[in-house]
C-alpha cells in the first residue's frame, strides 16, 4: 500500500539498531555496577574478617601456658629421644664388648687346653724315657722345642688375661652407664606422665 524504498527501510533498521544497543549498554552498565559493589562487598567483608582475627580475645584458655607445656614437652621428647640413641649406641659398643670378650675366653680356653697338654706330654716324656742309648741325650731336642712352644703360650695367655681385665674393667663400666641412663629414663618417663 505504501511506496517503500530500501533507504527508508535502512534508516529505520539503524534506528532501531542504535536503541537496542543503548538499552543493552544500559543494561551491561547495570550489571556491572551490581557485580562491582557484590565484589566490593565481599572484599569488606573479608577484610573485617582478617581485622576480627587478629585481635586478641579474652578467654579462658591460658594460651602462654599452652605454648610453655608444648615447648616443655617438645624438648623432653628431643632429650629423651635423643638418650635412646646414645642408650642403643652403647648397647651396640656393649654387644662388641661381650663378642670380642667371648672370643678372648674361648681363645684362652683353647691356649690353656693347649699348654695343659704340652704339661702333660712333658710329664710323659719325663716319666717314661724310651730304652736304648744314653738316658742324657734322650728327649732333650723335642722337649726344648715343647719348653718354647709352652713359654710362647704361657705369654699369650699372660696378654689374654691382661686383655681380658682391660674389658672386663670396661663392661663394668658400661654397665653401671646402664643403669644410670636406666634412671634417667624412668625421671623421663615420670615427667612425660604429668599432666
Amino acid at each position: 500500500r505504501f511506496l517503500v524504498c530500501p533507504s527508508d527501510v535502512d534508516v529505520e533498521v539503524s534506528a532501531l539498531k542504535t536503541k537496542i544497543c543503548d538499552t543493552l549498554d544500559m543494561v551491561g552498565e547495570e550489571i556491572k555496577a551490581k557485580i562491582g559493589k557484590r565484589d566490593l562487598k565481599v572484599v569488606s567483608l573479608m577484610r573485617e574478617a582478617i581485622e576480627r582475627a587478629s585481635l586478641k580475645r579474652l578467654t579462658m584458655f591460658n594460651l602462654e601456658e599452652a605454648e610453655s607445656s608444648r615447648a616443655t614437652t617438645v624438648s623432653a621428647r628431643k632429650a629423651a629421644d635423643d638418650m635412646l640413641l646414645h642408650v642403643f649406641k652403647n648397647c651396640w659398643v656393649d654387644s662388641k664388648l661381650f663378642k670380642c670378650l667371648e672370643d678372648q675366653r674361648i681363645e684362652t680356653e683353647r691356649i690353656a687346653q693347649e699348654a695343659a697338654l704340652l704339661d702333660q706330654e712333658q710329664v710323659l716324656m719325663i716319666d717314661y724315657p724310651e730304652d736304648g742309648g744314653s738316658s742324657s741325650d734322650k728327649g732333650k731336642v723335642p722337649m726344648e722345642a715343647d719348653v718354647d712352644h709352652l713359654r710362647v703360650l704361657e705369654q699369650a695367655i699372660e696378654e689374654q688375661r691382661s686383655d681380658h681385665q682391660v674389658l672386663a674393667s670396661k663392661v663394668d663400666s658400661l654397665d653401671s652407664k646402664v643403669d644410670d641412663l636406666h634412671t634417667k629414663f624412668e625421671t623421663i618417663i615420670a615427667l612425660l606422665r604429668k599432666p
